[in-house]
């Protein structure tokens, strides 16, 4: 398995590492660098929620690539979050047969409402945040197929996970 780490301070200095990062994820044949995308949300987030703030956060990118996987955790000392009731809600919405099967762009429309977090399950094959909002483990395949992707609420919910104590719920 091969291993990279980066942290930086403050949302600002995100763009001197990603070149690096960039070469990490060379590996996936993605060209419209969905999981690239995925990655900036989470690092987003993560400087939008810090306690210590945009200029000032510490966030920490650990990518591991295998032959067939990539994961990437994104982690920083955040604001609480509770990613069990927003698992909750996210599963309601895709049992709801007025959400269930709206693509998530058009649940979203013109609003910011969550639109990042869609962005990553999208992106991905599962991901998992602890408990408290303060890590997220993006893993996707690295024969990544944009073909594969899927968009509908029904479809994503089912990817979102929760790990608590290490152990993923």
């Amino acid at each position: 398995m091969k291993s990279s780490h980066y942290l930086f301070y403050g949302y600002a200095n995100y763009q001197k590492i990603l070149p690096r990062l960039q070469k990490d994820l060379a590996v996936l044949n993605d060209p419209d660098y969905h999981y690239e995308i995925a990655i900036n949300e989470a690092v987003c987030n993560a400087a939008r929620y810090a306690i210590a703030g945009i200029n000032e956060v510490e966030i920490r990118i650990d990518v591991y690539l295998r032959e067939h996987d990539i994961k990437t955790v994104v982690s920083a000392q955040t604001k609480l979050f509770n990613a069990q009731r927003y698992q909750d809600k996210l599963k309601k919405l895709a049992q709801d047969p007025t959400t269930r099967d709206l693509e998530w762009g058009d649940y979203t429309a013109d609003t910011e409402r969550s639109r990042g977090f869609w962005f990553m399950l999208m992106s991905c094959n599962h991901l998992y945040m602890d408990s408290n909002g303060q890590r997220i483990t993006l893993c996707a395949r690295t024969d990544f197929n944009p073909n594969q992707i899927v968009t509908k609420i029904h479809e994503l919910v089912p990817k979102f996970l929760i790990e608590k104590e290490g152990v993923i719920l």
